[in-house]
């Protein structure tokens, strides 16, 4: 009987999984995919809200590349228990998936702060394909935008906001911008050259409320003067999307950033389960740490680990550089370690 390879997720680790099975399995297996959403790219949401590529250009994968590698997909499934027990899934309407293994993948959403008012109309997230068309509908030439948080999420789509027309504004709760990607010296120069190129900054601003006023959106902070806008996004972290696990079996870290804590093989606490991407705590490549890197290039390595892995290879894992790059204004920004 063939393995029955069950991958849960079509993010960027999925389907690095997917395709590394194919090109290193010795005889032909089984594939399921279980995915929420049609297989997209994060990263490329930016230009898609900056006009650069059409929503077209998006997807990473349509049904007939899927079919090409003989893959049977359940888009627009969720995942809502795992019995690793019994190796069985079962789904959101309440259909069940076996398997011989097991990849999760159900990588991050965004984080909004427990602020009132953010969840009303004209407060956004940009983490999902959804949150971009609300974004891009929302920003026009000449409205006001604020960005809440000054991190790298923020830093990615500056640049789009920008080319719509609008005017923005970036409120930190740190006292600088990019509080956890770059030290001082260099948050300084950046936040020089952003000032030069119209966006305003207000570092250490803690906000308080969210008011709908008039159609416009009134931010309340704990000092200084309040600031309209036509559209919010919040830009203030992410959380992973495991709350589906609990009562699994599956050891989760209790730890700052969570995450399914995994070997140097990419497996959980139940051997023929793996993790990778966002939801997978796993070491750092300096420090020997556990920890959870939601960046592209861990999700793509996670992902041809964990395939080489179910097809019978014997492959380790050596570890997570935590790596940011971004440009803003033609200024290029970059972390590494």
């Amino acid at each position: 009987m063939p393995a029955r390879h069950l991958i849960i997720g079509a993010g960027t680790a999925g389907l690095n999984c997917i395709r590394t099975i194919r090109e290193e399995e010795q005889s032909a297996s089984e594939i399921i995919l279980v995915s929420a959403e049609r297989p997209y790219s994060r990263m490329v949401l930016p230009y898609y809200l900056g006009e650069t590529i059409a929503e077209s250009h998006v997807f990473t994968a349509t049904p007939a590349s899927l079919a090409a590698w003989k893959v049977k997909s359940m888009i627009g499934r969720k995942a809502a228990r795992l019995d690793a027990r019994n190796h069985t899934l079962t789904l959101d309407d309440e259909a069940r998936v076996e398997y011989d293994d097991c990849l999760i993948a159900t990588g991050s959403r965004a984080a909004k702060p427990p602020i009132p008012g953010a969840d009303g109309p004209g407060v956004h997230c940009f983490w999902t394909l959804e949150e971009a068309r609300s974004v891009i509908a929302g920003v026009t030439p000449g409205s006001r935008v604020v960005m809440v948080g000054a991190g790298f999420i923020a830093f990615t789509i500056l640049n789009a906001i920008l080319s719509r027309g609008a005017a923005l504004t970036i409120v930190e709760i740190a006292p600088r911008i990019l509080p956890r990607m770059v030290d001082d010296a260099c948050a300084e120069i950046v936040a020089t050259w952003l000032t030069r190129h119209g966006v305003t900054l207000r570092t250490g601003a803690t906000l308080t409320t969210i008011e709908e006023t008039r159609g416009k959106r009134k931010l309340s902070f704990t000092q200084g003067a309040p600031i309209v806008a036509d559209v919010v996004i919040m830009a203030t972290g992410i959380r992973t999307n495991l709350e589906w696990l609990d009562g699994s079996g599956i050891e989760v870290s209790a730890e700052a950033g969570g995450g399914v804590v995994v070997d140097d093989h990419l497996r959980s606490s139940v051997r023929n389960v793996y993790a990778a991407g966002d939801v997978a705590r796993g070491r750092n490549l300096l420090t020997d740490a556990r920890e959870v890197h939601a960046i592209e290039p861990t999700a793509q390595e996670h992902g041809r680990v964990v395939g080489a892995n179910m097809a019978g290879r014997n492959v380790a894992y050596r570890g997570s550089l935590v790596m940011n790059i971004v440009e803003v204004c033609h200024l290029d920004v970059a972390s590494f370690g």
